[in-house]
C-alpha cells in the first residue's frame, strides 16, 4: 500500500511540474489563471539627436554716458553684450563686431534719454529686442537670434 501511495504521489508531482512547465512556455493554455503574465515590452522610442549647440560672438564691453536735456551727464552705464547667432554663421559675424557694437552705441545713445523721459528705469528685456533688430540691420535679418546681456552696471 505504501508502495502504490507512492507511486501516485510521484506521478501527481510528475504531471503538475509538466503541466507547469508546458504552461509557462506557451505550449498549451494557462486555464488556472497560475502562470507569469508578461507585459508588453515598451515601444522603442526613437534616440533624438542631441540639440545644437548654440553659437555665440562676443561684443567688447563698452560704457555708455546718459546726457538728458538740461541736466547734462546723468550717468554712465556698462554694457557687456553676447550675440547669440544661427548654426554657422559666428565666423560671418565676428568681423562686423565693431561696426555692431557701433550700432549699439549710436542707438542706445539716442534711445537711453528719449526711454528714461517717461521711466526711471530701463527695460532691458525691451532693450535687448531693440538691438536685435539693430544688429540684424548690420549683418542681416535673422542671423542674430538673441542679444544677451552679460553685464549692466549703472555709475
Amino acid at each position: 500500500m505504501i508502495k502504490l501511495l507512492v507511486i501516485v504521489l510521484v506521478l501527481v508531482t510528475l504531471a503538475g511540474g509538466t503541466f507547469t512547465g508546458l504552461t509557462a512556455f506557451g505550449v498549451i493554455p494557462d486555464v488556472l489563471g497560475l502562470g507569469i503574465k508578461l507585459e508588453d515590452p515598451p515601444p522603442r522610442q526613437e534616440v533624438k539627436p542631441p540639440p545644437v549647440r548654440p553659437e555665440f560672438v562676443e561684443i567688447e564691453p563698452f560704457i555708455l554716458p546718459v546726457i538728458l536735456e538740461g541736466e547734462g551727464l546723468r550717468r554712465s552705464i556698462y554694457f557687456n553684450f553676447r550675440l547669440k547667432v544661427r548654426k554657422g554663421t559666428a565666423e560671418d559675424v565676428r568681423p562686423h563686431t565693431v561696426r555692431i557694437q557701433d550700432a549699439m552705441v549710436r542707438y542706445l545713445h539716442e534711445w537711453i534719454p528719449r526711454w528714461l523721459r517717461d521711466h526711471d528705469e530701463i527695460d532691458l528685456i525691451v532693450m535687448k529686442e531693440k538691438l536685435r533688430i539693430v544688429t540684424g540691420r548690420v549683418v542681416g535679418e535673422g542671423v542674430v537670434e538673441e542679444v544677451m546681456l552679460r553685464a549692466v552696471f549703472d555709475k
